[in-house]
C-alpha cells in the first residue's frame, strides 16, 4: 500500500499536539493570580470512557471565587469555584486513538477542616479521534495496513464526584462523567465513564 505524504504529515502534526497542550498547561500555572500564596491544584488521573477504553488525563484548577456559608454556628461550609483546563489521551484498542482538550467550570465544598469534599462540574471540550478504517494486506509482510481518518468532535459534559485530602498538599479524587460527542455531518453519540487520580498543590507567590 502506497503512503500518502500529505496524510502522513497531517497525522504527524496531530500526534505532536499533546506536547503543545502540556506546554500550554505549564504556561497557565505561571499566570499571575490575585492574592498571596495562591494554591493551584494539579490533577493526574486514570481516564476510562465507556469502561473499556482507557487513558490518562491531567489538568489544573485555577481559583475563581471562594465563599462561606454558616447556616449552623458549629458548621461552616466553604465553597470554591474554579476553571479547570485539562488535556487527555485515551485509546480504543485496535480501533481509535483519541486526544482530548477540555475546559470545566467546577464547584467544590467542604465543612470546617474535613478532608472530604463533593464536587460537580460542567465542561466543553474538543476531541480528536484517529480512527482506523478499511485496510489492505501487505503481501511482503503479511500485515494489514490500515487507513486512518481524523474525526473532530465537540464534547459538552457534566460530572459528579468527590475529593479526599489526607494531607493538605496532596489528595485523591474520583468522578463520573456524562456527555455528548457532537460531530458535523454525522450523528452524535453519548460518552460516559469515570476518572480517578491524585491531586497536589502548586503554590503561586505574587
Amino acid at each position: 500500500m502506497n503512503k500518502n505524504p500529505i496524510v502522513d504529515e497531517y497525522l504527524e502534526k496531530k500526534m505532536k499536539s499533546p506536547f503543545y497542550l502540556i506546554v500550554f498547561l505549564c504556561f497557565l500555572t505561571n499566570l499571575p493570580l490575585k492574592g498571596q500564596n495562591t494554591k493551584m491544584p494539579v490533577s493526574i488521573g486514570y481516564f476510562a470512557p465507556y469502561g473499556v477504553q482507557y487513558g490518562a488525563k491531567a489538568g489544573i484548577s485555577i481559583p475563581w471565587k471562594n465563599w462561606e456559608s454558616d447556616r449552623k454556628e458549629d458548621q461552616i461550609r466553604s465553597y470554591n469555584l474554579t476553571l479547570d483546563p485539562q488535556i487527555g489521551y485515551f485509546v480504543f484498542p485496535e480501533v481509535q486513538n483519541n486526544f482530548f482538550l477540555n475546559m470545566e467550570l467546577a464547584i467544590r465544598s467542604h465543612k470546617n477542616e474535613k478532608r472530604f469534599s463533593p464536587m460537580a462540574s460542567a465542561g466543553l471540550g474538543y476531541l480528536l479521534g484517529l480512527q482506523k478504517q478499511e485496510g489492505s494486506v501487505n503481501l511482503a509482510t503479511g500485515e494489514i495496513d490500515f487507513e486512518t481518518t481524523a474525526l473532530h468532535y465537540f464534547v459538552p459534559t457534566v460530572s459528579l464526584g468527590f475529593n479526599i485530602k489526607p494531607k493538605k498538599s496532596m489528595g485523591y479524587y474520583f468522578k463520573g462523567f456524562f456527555g455528548r460527542k457532537i460531530i458535523r455531518g454525522l450523528e452524535g453519540s453519548t460518552i460516559i465513564g469515570a476518572e480517578a487520580g491524585i491531586t497536589f498543590n502548586i503554590n503561586q507567590k505574587n
